[in-house]
């Protein structure tokens, strides 16, 4: 590194954007050029995956005078950091001291969000709504016209949704959660989505109205639908135009043919996912299976399985174990 010097600081950030954590600490120490820079990277993502990391965390800001605080750009907490009211009150401590946070991932944390908490731009945030934080997330989300993407889930089995929460996100792009929150969303909010999923775990949606709500969408995902078949032939009939759709089922596949049916209703379909068990007959893992959706939906070019990656080449359908490590 005797030559680091030479080249400009932002060059080195880029190089430096590409070291692992470990390159990144040892950086710390090698000079206060090269220190100040690799500090900067070091804490712009911070991912605690443990009670203890997220302990250590809160010591290491401790001091008021603390620089550290002005380089977070993401914070999330993992979901092996248990629930707690110490939890709790570090997050209390915390946040407010991440003026420049861009996204906040906490994961089944649920904290009451004070009134003066505001990141100016925030672009990401997911979460839960709980019996805690019922009152004030929607609040602290409604002062955040910067969000872009929303992951919204509810804290306990059976919760109802918000009563009379309206969310207004004009700049709303990505919606990830549970369903029963779908009408909290305002006319501005749903306007500029373009990828809906949602999770059907706490009760059927109805999916005519849902997407009704919504523009073009790019992406339409759902989990734990009943019908597969009924589910892509309602999205078809509503959103032609999507480019991808993504279905997962703890039940057994739809017959084959009304899948395929459903499919001759779209008119840009790129990537379909349809995720099952894969004990089940006529599964996306399957080549025949593909094969003839594939005969149904001319522009199909991905198939995904439960297993397995189906894509078209030009000498036919080459297949690919699906790598786990990106779920």
């Amino acid at each position: 590194m005797s030559t680091a010097p030479q080249f400009p600081n932002e060059t080195l950030v880029e190089i430096f954007e590409h070291a692992a954590k470990a390159d990144l600490v040892a950086l710390c120490v090698t000079s206060r050029l090269i220190g100040g820079l690799a500090t900067r990277l070091l804490y712009r993502t911070i991912d605690l995956r443990s009670l203890a990391q997220l302990a250590a965390l809160v010591d290491a800001m401790a001091p008021a005078e603390c620089a550290l605080c002005r380089h977070v750009r993401m914070f999330r907490l993992g979901p092996r950091v248990p629930r707690s009211q110490q939890v709790g009150n570090w997050l209390a401590a915390l946040l407010p001291r991440f003026h420049l946070l861009a996204a906040l991932r906490l994961h089944h944390h649920a904290p009451d969000f004070d009134e003066s908490l505001w990141f100016g731009n925030l672009r990401l945030f997911g979460g839960i709504a709980g019996p805690t934080n019922s009152t004030s997330l929607p609040s602290f989300l409604n002062r955040h016209l910067t969000l872009r993407c929303l992951t919204l889930r509810k804290g306990l089995v059976g919760q109802p949704p918000w009563d009379s929460a309206v969310l207004h996100l004009p700049n709303l792009h990505e919606y990830i959660g549970d369903s029963s929150f779908l009408p909290s969303l305002d006319e501005a909010s749903v306007h500029g989505v373009r990828i809906l999923e949602v999770s059907t775990a706490g009760g059927e949606t109805d999916w005519e109205a849902a997407l009704a709500r919504f523009g073009p969408l790019d992406y339409v995902g759902a989990e734990s639908v009943r019908d597969i078949a009924a589910t892509c032939a309602i999205v078809a009939s509503i959103c032609p135009r999507v480019k991808e759709v993504a279905l997962s089922s703890r039940l057994r596949v739809a017959e084959l043919r009304d899948v395929a049916d459903a499919l001759k209703g779209y008119r840009a379909l790129r990537t379909l996912s349809c995720d099952v068990s894969s004990t089940c007959v006529g599964t996306a893992d399957d080549l025949a299976t593909v094969q003839t959706l594939a005969a149904a939906c001319p522009t199909l070019r991905c198939v995904v399985g439960h297993d397995r990656v189906w894509v078209r080449r030009a000498m036919g359908w080459e297949m690919f174990d699906k790598d786990w490590s990106r779920k």
